[in-house]
């Protein structure tokens, strides 16, 4: 479709972008949602620009430059940023199905969105121990609280992860947990360590209500499997109720605990995306910063003056 003359148009098109991103690219449900949403006020604003009739093979820097000038009013910078990067995948797209010519990426312009300077937000082991002794593993909701922030904190589980997760998920034998429904959509398998495979146990022996769901946090009473929200607001209440104060306290909080603790102990940057599920290395070098012992020990000396 190189011709778009009504809104069905760029519904069709969008949708057949939908489904590229969904189906080729893996990528997350709400991101695909997101840079599809994106991409349809691209094209509605492009359509309307041109009277109702849009070619896209004439597409091209002044349209696409006027467009993110335009949105450069009502967004951040970090937000702009992302738009970028939408309208770069979106091109590519268009490129791949043969829609418009292929040197109209490099029209649109690098975003610069400023360093990230702060040091991640994560609990030290002493803090991890207190919020984790802060939970009554004798009462149910204790228990299910103490296995859930262990797997989030010990194996770097997203929200989501946590909260598809199934019992048939678990191999006690082979002490491995499989993630099916992932961020990526591939398999993860991480190993189940004996501290978070005694807490799930014990959560799923006395404190998981009878039900016929297979996800392994279900909510009591009731036995209604938790979403990726109710996760997050268990952990938030959870980090409250242990007097442990951060900007965003959260799941995300717990997976950055997760891979900070994993470099301070001196794994590889790749270790450390194989776990968490990252393709790139990008951000996991964000976690170089918080190795202070390691950064101690590459530290020089300052040199002394000579008379």
């Amino acid at each position: 479709m190189k011709h778009i003359t009504s809104t069905h148009g760029i519904d069709h098109l969008v949708e057949s972008y939908h489904e590229h991103l969904r189906e080729v690219r893996g990528l997350a449900t709400l991101t695909c949602a997101q840079r599809a949403r994106q991409v349809r006020d691209f094209l509605t604003a492009q359509w309307k620009g041109a009277g109702g009739e849009l070619e896209l093979w004439q597409l091209g820097g002044e349209e696409i430059l006027g467009y993110l000038t335009r949105r450069r009013v009502h967004c951040e910078a970090v937000t702009l940023q992302y738009l970028a990067s939408t309208l770069r995948s979106f091109l590519r797209f268009l490129i791949l199905t043969r829609q418009c010519p292929a040197g109209v990426v490099q029209a649109v312009p690098k975003i610069q969105a400023g360093p990230r300077v702060g040091l991640a937000d994560y609990l030290t082991e002493a803090q991890l121990h207190r919020l984790l002794n802060s939970l009554d593993a004798q009462t149910p909701e204790g228990a299910c609280a103490q296995a859930l922030i262990l797997c989030l904190a010990r194996l770097g589980l997203r929200a989501g992860e946590a909260a598809h997760l199934a019992l048939d998920d678990l191999d006690w034998r082979q002490a491995t947990l499989r993630l099916t429904q992932t961020k990526g959509r591939q398999d993860r398998l991480l190993p189940l360590s004996p501290t978070v495979g005694k807490a799930l146990a014990h959560y799923l022996r006395f404190a998981r209500p009878a039900t016929p769901h297979r996800q392994v946090f279900v909510s009591r009473p009731g036995g209604i499997p938790l979403s990726g929200v109710r996760v997050s607001q268990l952990v938030a209440k959870a980090l409250g109720q242990a007097n442990l104060v951060f900007p965003h306290p959260g799941v995300q909080l717990l997976r950055r605990t997760f891979a900070t603790h994993l470099a301070q102990k001196g794994s590889t940057p790749k270790e450390i995306a194989d776990l968490l599920g990252h393709r790139g290395l990008n951000t996991i070098g964000f976690y170089a910063r918080v190795n202070l012992p390691m950064l101690q020990a590459v530290v020089q000396p300052w040199p002394e003056v000579l008379p």
